[in-house]
Protein backbone atom coordinates (compact mmCIF):
# COMPACT_ATOMS: atom_id res chain seq x y z
CA UNK A 1 0.00 0.00 0.00
CA UNK A 2 1.45 3.59 -0.54
CA UNK A 3 0.91 6.75 0.73
CA UNK A 4 -1.51 7.29 -2.01
CA UNK A 5 -3.66 4.81 -0.46
CA UNK A 6 -3.68 6.91 3.09
CA UNK A 7 -7.32 7.78 3.00
CA UNK A 8 -8.33 4.22 3.65
CA UNK A 9 -9.84 3.49 7.05
CA UNK A 10 -7.48 0.28 7.82
CA UNK A 11 -4.31 0.53 10.77
CA UNK A 12 -1.17 -0.36 9.19
CA UNK A 13 -0.21 -0.78 12.68
CA UNK A 14 3.27 1.38 11.85
CA UNK A 15 3.93 4.68 13.44
CA UNK A 16 6.68 6.86 13.68
CA UNK A 17 7.93 9.41 15.93
CA UNK A 18 10.50 12.75 15.77
CA UNK A 19 12.15 14.34 18.23
CA UNK A 20 12.67 17.87 16.40
CA UNK A 21 14.96 20.16 18.95
CA UNK A 22 15.77 23.90 18.35
CA UNK A 23 18.96 25.97 18.84
CA UNK A 24 17.70 25.88 22.30
CA UNK A 25 17.60 22.01 22.94
CA UNK A 26 13.74 22.58 23.59
CA UNK A 27 11.54 19.63 21.99
CA UNK A 28 8.65 20.16 19.27
CA UNK A 29 5.33 19.33 21.03
CA UNK A 30 1.79 19.07 19.49
CA UNK A 31 -1.40 19.26 20.92
CA UNK A 32 -3.35 16.38 19.07
CA UNK A 33 -6.70 17.82 17.64
CA UNK A 34 -7.93 14.12 16.94
CA UNK A 35 -8.09 11.43 18.81
CA UNK A 36 -6.03 10.65 20.70
CA UNK A 37 -6.44 13.61 22.39
CA UNK A 38 -2.96 14.40 24.00
CA UNK A 39 0.40 16.42 24.28
CA UNK A 40 2.54 14.54 21.55
CA UNK A 41 5.54 14.52 19.18
CA UNK A 42 4.91 14.77 15.99
CA UNK A 43 4.28 11.37 14.62
CA UNK A 44 2.19 9.47 12.30
CA UNK A 45 1.11 6.20 10.21
CA UNK A 46 3.79 5.05 7.93
CA UNK A 47 0.98 3.58 5.25
CA UNK A 48 3.56 1.30 3.20
CA UNK A 49 6.50 4.03 3.46
CA UNK A 50 10.03 3.41 5.24
CA UNK A 51 9.82 4.42 8.57
CA UNK A 52 12.79 6.79 7.63
CA UNK A 53 10.78 8.39 4.63
CA UNK A 54 7.54 8.40 7.16
CA UNK A 55 9.65 10.89 9.42
CA UNK A 56 10.51 13.08 7.31
CA UNK A 57 6.85 13.25 5.68
CA UNK A 58 5.01 14.04 9.40
CA UNK A 59 7.28 16.37 10.03
CA UNK A 60 6.23 18.08 7.49
CA UNK A 61 2.85 17.57 7.90
CA UNK A 62 2.55 17.99 11.77
CA UNK A 63 4.89 20.98 12.18
CA UNK A 64 5.81 21.97 8.41
CA UNK A 65 9.68 21.47 8.96
CA UNK A 66 12.08 19.86 6.13
CA UNK A 67 14.16 16.86 7.65
CA UNK A 68 17.74 17.13 6.21
CA UNK A 69 19.10 13.84 9.01
CA UNK A 70 18.19 11.91 11.34
CA UNK A 71 19.04 9.01 13.21
CA UNK A 72 16.83 5.97 14.36
CA UNK A 73 16.93 6.07 18.18
CA UNK A 74 14.01 3.73 19.43
CA UNK A 75 11.93 0.85 18.09
CA UNK A 76 9.42 -1.30 19.96
CA UNK A 77 5.87 -2.55 19.62
CA UNK A 78 3.24 -0.67 22.18
CA UNK A 79 -0.69 -1.96 22.72
CA UNK A 80 -1.91 1.84 22.31
CA UNK A 81 -4.98 3.11 19.99
CA UNK A 82 -5.55 5.08 17.33
CA UNK A 83 -9.00 5.94 15.41
CA UNK A 84 -8.47 4.03 12.61
CA UNK A 85 -10.11 0.60 12.34
CA UNK A 86 -7.63 -2.37 13.47
CA UNK A 87 -5.76 0.49 15.03
CA UNK A 88 -5.13 -1.23 18.84
CA UNK A 89 -0.91 -1.46 18.36
CA UNK A 90 1.66 -0.07 16.65
CA UNK A 91 5.09 -0.40 15.78
CA UNK A 92 7.05 2.28 16.45
CA UNK A 93 10.27 3.52 15.66
CA UNK A 94 11.25 6.98 16.61
CA UNK A 95 14.16 9.37 15.09
CA UNK A 96 15.79 12.60 16.43
CA UNK A 97 16.61 15.19 13.97
CA UNK A 98 20.49 15.86 13.46
CA UNK A 99 19.46 18.90 11.05
CA UNK A 100 16.28 20.71 10.10
CA UNK A 101 15.28 23.74 8.04
CA UNK A 102 11.74 25.46 7.22
CA UNK A 103 9.74 27.93 9.96
CA UNK A 104 7.41 25.43 12.39
CA UNK A 105 4.23 25.60 12.78
CA UNK A 106 1.42 23.46 13.82
CA UNK A 107 -0.20 21.15 10.76
CA UNK A 108 -2.17 18.09 10.07
CA UNK A 109 -3.70 16.99 13.41
CA UNK A 110 -2.52 19.81 15.88
CA UNK A 111 -4.26 22.31 17.43
CA UNK A 112 -1.23 24.19 18.10
CA UNK A 113 2.57 23.53 18.13
CA UNK A 114 5.16 24.69 21.37
CA UNK A 115 8.36 24.17 22.29
CA UNK A 116 9.61 22.55 25.41
CA UNK A 117 12.24 21.87 27.93
CA UNK A 118 13.28 18.77 28.79
CA UNK A 119 11.42 19.72 31.98
CA UNK A 120 8.08 20.88 30.54
CA UNK A 121 7.68 17.48 29.30
CA UNK A 122 8.61 15.67 31.99
CA UNK A 123 5.08 18.03 33.83
CA UNK A 124 2.89 16.95 31.13
CA UNK A 125 4.18 12.99 31.48
CA UNK A 126 3.88 13.51 35.44
CA UNK A 127 -0.05 14.95 34.88
CA UNK A 128 -0.36 11.51 32.84
CA UNK A 129 0.71 9.68 35.33
CA UNK A 130 -1.19 11.32 37.94
CA UNK A 131 -4.90 10.95 36.72
CA UNK A 132 -3.26 6.92 35.39
CA UNK A 133 -3.49 6.45 39.10
CA UNK A 134 -6.97 7.99 39.25
CA UNK A 135 -8.00 4.69 37.27
CA UNK A 136 -6.06 2.38 38.98
CA UNK A 137 -2.91 2.49 36.75
CA UNK A 138 0.51 2.46 38.08
CA UNK A 139 3.97 3.27 36.50
CA UNK A 140 4.07 3.50 32.50
CA UNK A 141 2.20 0.81 31.04
CA UNK A 142 1.12 1.26 27.37
CA UNK A 143 -2.97 0.22 27.76
CA UNK A 144 -5.64 0.93 25.20
CA UNK A 145 -8.46 1.61 27.85
CA UNK A 146 -6.47 3.75 29.88
CA UNK A 147 -6.52 5.47 26.37
CA UNK A 148 -10.11 5.16 26.15
CA UNK A 149 -10.59 6.08 30.04
CA UNK A 150 -8.17 9.33 29.88
CA UNK A 151 -9.62 10.57 26.47
CA UNK A 152 -13.23 10.33 28.38
CA UNK A 153 -11.93 11.90 31.66
CA UNK A 154 -13.43 15.98 31.86
CA UNK A 155 -10.09 16.86 33.91
CA UNK A 156 -8.01 15.47 30.35
CA UNK A 157 -10.35 17.09 28.16
CA UNK A 158 -9.94 20.58 29.93
CA UNK A 159 -6.00 20.09 30.37
CA UNK A 160 -4.26 16.85 28.61
CA UNK A 161 -0.91 15.32 29.42
CA UNK A 162 1.52 14.04 27.63
CA UNK A 163 -0.16 10.70 25.17
CA UNK A 164 0.80 7.82 27.29
CA UNK A 165 2.83 6.24 24.50
CA UNK A 166 5.30 9.30 24.13
CA UNK A 167 5.51 8.96 28.49
CA UNK A 168 7.36 5.45 27.78
CA UNK A 169 9.35 6.08 24.66
CA UNK A 170 10.91 9.39 25.95
CA UNK A 171 11.18 7.38 29.02
CA UNK A 172 13.09 4.47 27.63
CA UNK A 173 14.89 6.83 25.26
CA UNK A 174 16.21 8.69 28.31
CA UNK A 175 15.34 11.84 27.13
CA UNK A 176 13.24 12.17 30.44
CA UNK A 177 12.94 10.89 33.96
CA UNK A 178 9.77 11.08 35.92
CA UNK A 179 9.56 11.18 39.21
CA UNK A 180 7.71 8.57 41.26
CA UNK A 181 4.40 9.95 41.30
Amino acid sequence: MSRSDAKQKMCDNTSVGIIVRNPQRDIAVIKRRNFPIAYALPAGHCDGDSYEASAVREAKEKISIEILSQRKVFEDTFSNPCRRDNGDHHHWQVFETDEWRGTPAAGSDASELIWLPESGIVSLASRTLRLAKKYGFAGLESHAHLVALLNADPEWQEYPGLELVWCIMLTRIGVIRIPQI
